[in-house]
């Protein structure tokens, strides 16, 4: 601390240079607080108040009631201070954790900011420390973190995840799950095969399709998610391919499942919906967009065929239809044999984008891989007249709609 005297005097210039100071540090302290994520706003904070936001995050930590695995932290380099002055919120919201994920956290820090890593395998462990031990403990801090709290570091705390390859994602502007973001992308393309590569990127779609509360507004997560699954699942990584599978088939349906819902009474196409017969703008409510541009683009994809076909000549219904026409190409005995048979479809080229659940006349379920569906009757009919021509064995059923469920008429 310094005293002053009052013998002792500062020239005028000593006190602008002061002034002129704070101000820049102010400026760099607003600058730091600005929002990662796009949907979110935020502000700077002072000093103070990052103190103040520490404490709360502090005893946050406290009440969570959190304890967490570890690794060896035998071999943590971390000098002491350097991850408070680095990462100041993750810091205070997690120093009083009674377990090991403070430690733990301090030495994947440091492998990732250090970039001390020489090979795929180094990256991959790093990747599953992250997605099986750091963000399960980190996670519920968050939960339990206040929501007033949160939303005023929201850009600090984005920052901070970021640069350690995870954020947060939101929905109705609350917090819902942190997942994994790009990191290390220099070194993942200087020692990463194409496959460990594109795996990277399908995770990172894979976050970023959870965020928000109409996910299919967004098809861009989902079209990364097909185009990367398809390099995936086209090479020799057996590993990645079964990691991938489910999230894949749930991606592949979203982009290429379409139909239209519209008003009744009205000749307009309508909205679009993804997924069976959906009716409920909540959340199937799409947009098709990113779905045109691929397209339209350059990209290379197995998949490309049949979706220009599908968005030509979509299938269509009302908000509240009472009876619809189905277009079958075959029958499937259960839900996974029949997502398979619509994959298998997409991936020639065949538009047969949807499978549909409906209780037969003989009073069985079964699952139709179905070409399309209307009510019109002049629409399925020539859907029928077009699908009969590439698919013999086709049939048009007449279906009737109760509480979303289907029920073929007749035999």
């Amino acid at each position: 601390m310094i005293f002053f005297t009052k013998s002792f005097k500062f020239p005028p210039q000593f006190f602008v240079c002061i002034l002129a100071g704070f101000m820049l540090l102010a400026c760099e302290s607003i600058e730091s607080g600005k929002s990662a994520s796009a949907n979110r706003s935020d502000s700077g904070f002072s000093g103070t108040e990052q103190e103040d936001i520490a404490g709360d995050l502090s005893d946050a930590g406290k009440n969570s009631g959190q304890q967490s695995r570890g690794l060896d932290m035998a071999n943590a380099r971390v000098a002491s201070g350097s991850f408070e002055e680095e990462f100041p919120l993750l810091y205070g919201l997690i120093k009083d954790d009674s377990g090991q994920l403070l430690p733990e956290l301090k030495a994947y820090a440091e492998k990732v900011l250090s970039q001390d890593i020489n090979s795929e395998a180094e990256i991959l462990a790093l990747m599953e420390q992250r997605d099986s031990s750091l963000i399960t403990f980190i996670t519920p801090l968050f939960e339990n973190m206040d929501p007033e709290i949160l939303d005023k570091s929201w850009g600090g705390f984005q920052e901070e995840l970021n640069r350690l390859g995870m954020t947060m994602t939101a929905a109705e502007g609350m917090f819902t799950s942190i997942g994994s973001a790009p990191f290390l992308e220099d070194k993942i393309a200087e020692v990463g095969s194409k496959e460990f590569q594109a795996y990277v990127k399908f995770m990172n779609a894979l976050t970023e399709s959870r965020n928000g509360e109409y996910p299919f507004q967004n098809m861009k997560p989902f079209r990364d998610m097909v185009l990367y699954g398809e390099i995936i699942l086209e090479g020799n990584n057996e590993a990645f391919k079964k990691r991938i599978d489910e999230d894949f088939q749930f991606a592949l349906e979203s982009f290429t499942d379409v139909h239209f819902v519209s008003s009744p009474g009205t000749r307009q196409l309508g909205v679009a919906m993804v997924h069976g017969t959906s009716t409920d703008p909540y959340p199937y409510l799409a947009e098709l967009e990113t779905a045109k541009e691929f397209v339209a683009s350059g990209q290379d994809s197995k998949y490309k065929k049949a979706l220009s076909r599908i968005l030509e000549k979509p299938s269509a219904i009302t908000e509240k239809p009472e009876n619809i026409y189905v277009v079958v190409i075959e029958w499937a005995e259960t839900k996974q044999m029949a997502q398979m048979r619509v994959r298998s479809h997409l991936r020639v080229g065949e538009d047969v984008p949807h499978h549909l659940k409906i209780r037969r006349g003989d009073g069985t379920d079964k699952y139709a891989v179905t070409y399309r569906f209307y009510e019109d009757e002049e629409k399925a009919n020539a859907a029928f007249d077009e699908a009969i021509k590439e698919f013999p064995d086709a049939r048009l059923i007449y279906c009737s709609v109760r509480n979303g469920d289907l029920y073929q008429l007749g035999i």
